[in-house]
């Protein structure tokens, strides 16, 4: 049997990962969001800007893939990161050359698009506030399954996360879950530390999370160093929240988003199984980072965990990511049961070493 290390299994969760402890998927968000602008009176003012953005998101879909089909919904990462490309647009290096915008959008968006930065703004709060903010740690007790996991290969398990929440953290305990920050000797604060952060021997064993969109817990100290607060309080200002949406913000030079991608491709190149809970494959830099890594090493499976309708328990859910990678399926394992049930009843040594030849067990 060859000898393999812990880190030849890594995981990525996804929004589908945090639903079983309450809270909502990207899709459920978009819902909610809809609901609020067409009944809730704090909301109703803004209806008319989200039409006229959503419109133009959906068009832009269909102008993409003209012979696709046509899909009206729209993830809600993607319209908030709309809107803080349209906040900063006079930044864009194709500004000068842009004659007009959409009439639609300068007559709702409000002048120099204020109205449409305090949408964006309390999207955000109401995202961390609510969405994203479970009251009730024990609904997400199923993440212990990564720490069990974590200690039965008696070593470190790479946990990259694209959630904001704090399921991993607070169900897994913060002593066993490093993320990069370290206690300051002066202050006390924990504060990012990035050349700590890539150390292999950072922590021995346990989670390395690594939350490549921010986390609810980041803040800005008065040295604007970025610390880690432990019991965060909530704001309604948008500003205190460290997270990112989208590409362009993804893919900034600065810390602490630049160096946990960083990470991530890397590990996924080294890694022969990743485990991929509750993503659902919408994002298109992280999509190309799995598939380079399944075509550069024809070993690496991808398992991924989704909670299915009936009508996908057929394969269709399996077809359905397959055609998003553009890998072959039998690359591909699916289990259509549930992050609760998969963390908290499926994931151990023995279920890992199933998914791999008998010459490539890990552990």
């Amino acid at each position: 049997m060859k000898t393999m290390h812990s880190d030849d299994v890594i995981f990525l969760l996804g929004a589908g990962a945090s639903c079983n402890a309450g809270l909502l998927s990207s899709a459920a968000m978009t819902k909610d969001l809809e609901s609020k602008l067409l009944h809730d009176p704090e909301w109703t003012e803004y209806y008319d800007l989200y039409r006229a953005v959503k419109s133009a998101i959906v068009h832009g879909h269909i102008f993409r893939n003209p012979c696709g089909a046509i899909e009206s919904d729209i993830n809600i990462e993607e319209f908030v990161n709309v809107l803080t490309e349209l906040s900063s647009y006079d930044e864009h290096t194709i500004y000068p050359f842009v004659a007009s915008w959409n009439v639609e959008l300068v007559k709702y968006a409000g002048e120099d698009f204020e109205k449409l930065v305090k949408f964006r703004d309390k999207i955000i709060v109401h995202l961390a506030n609510h969405w994203v903010h479970f009251k009730n740690v024990r609904q997400a007790a199923y993440y212990k399954g990564l720490l069990k996991f974590a200690r039965q290969t008696n070593g470190q398990l790479w946990v990259f996360s694209l959630n904001y929440d704090l399921c991993v953290e607070e169900s897994c305990g913060r002593e066993n879950v490093y993320s990069g920050f370290e206690e300051d000797p002066e202050t006390h604060q924990s504060v990012w530390n990035v050349k700590r952060m890539l150390e292999e021997d950072a922590v021995s064993q346990g989670i390395r999370l690594f939350k490549l969109h921010g986390s609810l817990d980041w803040r800005l100290n008065a040295k604007k160093q970025l610390i880690c607060e432990d019991h965060p309080e909530t704001s309604s200002n948008a500003k205190d929240y460290q997270l990112i949406f989208g590409t362009r913000n993804k893919l900034r030079y600065d810390d602490p988003y630049l160096v946990p991608l960083y990470l991530f491709r890397q590990k996924v190149h080294d890694a022969r199984l990743i485990i991929c809970i509750g993503y659902s494959f919408g994002d298109e830099h992280i999509n190309a980072m799995l598939v380079h890594a399944m075509k550069q090493d024809p070993k690496v499976r991808l398992l991924s965990v989704t909670q299915c309708d009936n009508e996908y328990a057929d394969g269709k859910y399996r077809d359905s990511v397959v055609a998003k990678l553009q890998v072959s399926s039998d690359r591909v394992d699916v289990q259509c049961l549930g992050a609760a049930k998969f963390l908290g009843e499926t994931l151990d040594i023995e279920f890992v070493r199933k998914l791999m030849p008998d010459d490539e067990a890990p552990f």
